[in-house]
Parts: C-alpha cells; sequence; structure tokens
C-alpha cells in the first residue's frame, strides 16, 4: 500500500516542485528525504515508519501501551525540538539540525501512538459507556485548555475514544458493509488530488478549512459511486455481448 500511495500520488510532488521553481537535484534529494524519513511528500502521508509496527501484533498489552506513550514522548520532544529557535547546547543543536536534514518534526511517530492502541483495542474490548464518558470529556477539557502537551494528550484520548465509539458499530453482517468498506480505500486514495484541486482553483494555494472538508469529502464518495457505476456498465455490456 506505501508503494502504491507513493506511486498515485508522485505527480503531485512533481507538480510541486515544479511550481515552486524547485531545482531537479534538490527535487530528488527532498523527495527521497520525505520518502526514507519523513513518510510524507506534498500532499501525500505514506508513512513508511508504521510497517514496522506490524511485526508486533503478539506483543503483550503492556508492551503495546509503552510502545504508544514511548511514540508520544518522542512526537512531542522532536517537533518541540525542531520548533525552538532560542539558544540550546551543542548537542541538542546538533540533533535539531539532524531533524531538519531529516524527518522534519516529530509527525512521522504520530500514527505510531495509535497503531499499538489499535492492536490493544482488537483484544480488548472497551465498555461503549467508559468510550463515550472519555470522548465527551476529552472534547470538552480540550475547549478549555491551551496547554499544549496537556491538550495534545487529551485529544490523543478523545481520538481513541471515537475510534471505539465507532468500532461498536455493528455493520459486518449488513449489505451496506463491503460497500463502506470499498468506499473506504477508494476515498483514501484519491482524497488528496481532490482536495488538491480544490484549493488550487478556489484559492490558489494551499488552504484547509470546513469548505475543503465538505467538498473533499463528497466529491470522494460522488467519484467512488461514479466509478462503481461505470464498471458495472462496462461489465453488463461484455456480459450482452458474449
Amino acid at each position: 500500500m506505501y508503494l502504491l500511495w507513493t506511486l498515485i500520488y508522485f505527480p503531485l510532488a512533481v507538480y510541486n516542485f515544479i511550481s515552486s521553481g524547485t531545482s531537479p537535484i534538490d527535487a530528488v534529494l527532498s523527495y527521497l528525504r520525505g520518502f526514507l524519513f519523513v513518510g510524507e511528500n506534498y500532499n501525500s502521508w505514506q508513512l513508511i515508519l508504521y510497517i514496522i509496527i506490524f511485526k508486533i501484533k503478539k506483543s503483550s498489552s503492556v508492551t503495546l501501551i509503552l510502545m504508544s506513550v514511548i511514540a508520544s514522548i518522542i512526537m512531542f520532544g522532536v517537533s518541540a525540538l525542531a520548533a525552538y529557535e532560542g539558544e540550546m547546547p551543542a548537542l541538542l543543536h546538533i540533533a535539531q539540525k539532524l531533524v531538519s536534514c531529516t524527518c522534519i518534526n516529530g509527525r512521522i511517530f504520530s500514527g505510531m501512538i495509535y497503531i499499538p492502541v489499535g492492536m490493544l483495542l482488537a483484544k480488548k474490548q472497551i465498555p461503549f459507556i467508559v468510550n463515550l464518558i472519555l470522548f465527551i470529556l476529552g472534547f470538552i477539557s480540550n475547549l478549555f485548555i491551551s496547554y499544549s502537551i496537556v491538550s495534545n494528550y487529551l485529544m490523543i484520548i478523545t481520538a481513541i475514544a471515537l475510534f471505539g465509539i465507532i468500532k461498536k458499530i455493528e455493520l459486518k453482517n449488513r449489505v451496506v458493509y463491503p460497500i463502506l468498506r470499498n468506499m473506504s480505500t477508494t476515498v483514501y486514495l484519491i482524497h488528496m488530488y481532490i482536495w488538491t484541486f480544490y484549493y488550487t482553483i478556489a484559492y490558489g494555494e494551499k488552504t484547509s478549512g470546513l469548505d475543503s472538508f465538505l467538498v473533499t469529502s463528497i466529491i470522494s464518495v460522488l467519484f467512488f459511486f461514479i466509478v462503481g457505476f461505470v464498471k458495472k456498465y462496462l461489465k453488463n455490456k461484455k456480459n450482452i455481448k458474449t
């Protein structure tokens, strides 16, 4: 999936390099850095490091939680180091330069917070009411807390609780389930293209917001149904001929 995603979104990276006037050498080096160290390139977040996580499926619950906590500390630490502009010891300055030349910030570690938790939730069932309470408390608390570290951890708790709520929705035995599964794959693979086209036409520069979210979501879903309709039409037409 990582390689497929990379190929699908390679044209967007080329577009960005051309539109920004990046030299061919700088473009190649930048793309390789994004592919190998950052896990993303222009409008694409493949996150190759997460492949490693799937090797620890049989880890204990304690190990999975510990991995998630360590990943969060690394992510927030690296991000803070990358953004810091004041005086610092020589060793930290070297580390900051290394981050700047490789992963840029701690974002690549963000998914490594959630994947071990997802593996844990596949084994352990948390009651719906607990997830609901955690989601409400996390969401409301984050509205009033501005301290970044606390706010970031509240966001993690809220996101995990929301996942737990959605996970309780039973759809596997319903007709809509395979449709939603196929739709999610299609939307996952094309939504960044749609967003890029939208903000380029509407704003002329990269812009996010509620309108971008709605337009991207609606067109992505419509695209899925249109492609499905065309496939079905071509299949029926072929069957008629044979």
